[in-house]
């Protein structure tokens, strides 16, 4: 488990924080990465962008905003920071350089642990 979190580590994340949130369990922390891993609201991100569609982009970013918050993933929180902040006001904005640096910092972590 120590690996783990040296890899977290590295990465940048919050690793000290978010173990306080799971009460000192290394083992959940990890269980709820690897779920990350499937959330289906990077797909839900990836189709909106390809479709341009900004609302359905915040929804699957601002939920994802949460998730990754809670696991102390400061690189990708902050992409997807900005890529919510970006789409907040409304209407019609170009977010696809955001929505690609979200998947490009997400396609970074998980393959620390493939």
């Amino acid at each position: 488990m120590a690996d783990f979190i040296n890899v977290l580590r590295e990465y940048g994340a919050d690793v000290e924080g978010t173990l306080e949130r799971f009460m000192g369990d290394e083992g959940l922390y990890n269980q709820c990465l690897y779920m990350l891993f499937d959330d289906e609201n990077f797909n839900k991100l990836l189709d909106a962008t390809n479709s341009l569609d900004v609302s359905g982009a915040f929804s699957a970013a601002h939920a994802l905003k949460g998730a990754v918050a809670n696991l102390g993933l400061t690189p990708l929180f902050n992409s997807i920071s900005a890529l919510v902040d970006v789409l907040r006001p409304g209407g019609f904005v170009d977010f696809k350089e955001y929505s690609d640096k979200v998947f490009s910092d997400f396609n970074e972590l998980k393959n620390l642990f493939e």
